[in-house]
C-alpha cells in the first residue's frame, strides 16, 4: 500500500498522461503504482511479474515503455550497470548516492556517506578541477556471494577494468582446445578491456589482446582479483609517463 504522499503523486500524475495524450492511461498507471511501492532498483521484468501476480496482465515491453516515461517526468532515474539490462529507481531531487554492484547475484546497494563526497570533492580540487556531477559505482562480490566456497563466476561477468585468474574452462575438448590456443588457460591472468556495446568482450592476456563473443567468454570461468590501488593517495596523472 502507498503512503499518502505516492498517492497524490499518483492522482497527480494520472491527470498529466491525459492531458498530455499518453496512450493505456490505467496500464500506465497500474506501473506507477507497482513501481512506487518499490525501494530497490527494479527491472522492467520484475514490475511486470508483480503486477502479473496482481492480475494485471501487460507485456514487459509496455511495462519497460511506462518507465521510461517516468524517466522522461522525473519520476524515475534509469541506471546502467555493466552487464546487466537497465534498472530503475525512484528518482529523488537534491539525494545524491553511488552505487555497489555485486557481479554474481546481480545486487546492488545504495551507498551515502558524507566522507566519501568529501574525499571524491577534496581529490579532484586539488586538481583545480571543479565538479558539477559524479557517480561512483564499485562492482565486486556481496557478502553472500564472497562466503560461498566456489568463487568462480563467468569471465563475462566482469567489468571492464576488473581482473581474474583462469580456473575452469567449459563446454567440449574442442571449445576448450580453442579457448587454451587463444591464451586462456588455466591459471592464465586476464583483464577485461571492453565489456560493453555492440562489439566483441576484449580481454588482455600476457600482453595479448584476445576478442571473443560473450557466449565464448561465458565459458571460461574465472576468480576475481581484488584491486589494489597503485600510485598512492594522489594517484597519477593519465599522461604520466
Amino acid at each position: 500500500m502507498l503512503d499518502r504522499h505516492h498517492e497524490e503523486l499518483v492522482e497527480r500524475f494520472q491527470r498529466v498522461f491525459r492531458e498530455d495524450g499518453l496512450g493505456d492511461v490505467g496500464g500506465r498507471v497500474a506501473v506507477l503504482r507497482e513501481f512506487l511501492g518499490t525501494q530497490e532498483h527494479v527491472l522492467a521484468e520484475d514490475i511486470r511479474s508483480r503486477l502479473v501476480g496482481r492480475g494485471v496482465p501487460l507485456e514487459t515491453d509496455d511495462v519497460e515503455a511506462a518507465l521510461e516515461s517516468f524517466v522522461i517526468y522525473g519520476l524515475a532515474a534509469k541506471r546502467e550497470f555493466e552487464g546487466q539490462p537497465p534498472r530503475y529507481e525512484h528518482l529523488h531531487p537534491g539525494h545524491h548516492h553511488d552505487h555497489i554492484i555485486c557481479v554474481r547475484c546481480g545486487k546492488i546497494q545504495e551507498v551515502a556517506d558524507s566522507r566519501l563526497e568529501d574525499l571524491q570533492d577534496h581529490v579532484v580540487r586539488l586538481r583545480g578541477f571543479r565538479p558539477l556531477a559524479h557517480r561512483l559505482e564499485i562492482y565486486g562480490l556481496c557478502g553472500d556471494c564472497d562466503a560461498k566456497p566456489d568463487h568462480l563466476l563467468p569471465l563475462s561477468a566482469l567489468p571492464e577494468g576488473a581482473r581474474g585468474r583462469v580456473g575452469t574452462l567449459t563446454g567440449g575438448r574442442g571449445l576448450q582446445a580453442r579457448l587454451i590456443s587463444m591464451g586462456l588457460n588455466p591459471g592464465s591472468e586476464v583483464e577485461v578491456i571492453s565489456n560493453s556495446g555492440p562489439g566483441p568482450f576484449i580481454v588482455a592476456s600476457r600482453g595479448t589482446r584476445i576478442a571473443l563473443g560473450f557466449g565464448l567468454a561465458r565459458r571460461v570461468l574465472v576468480t576475481p582479483i581484488e584491486e589494489r590501488p597503485e600510485g598512492g593517495a594522489h594517484g597519477r596523472d593519465l599522461g604520466e609517463r
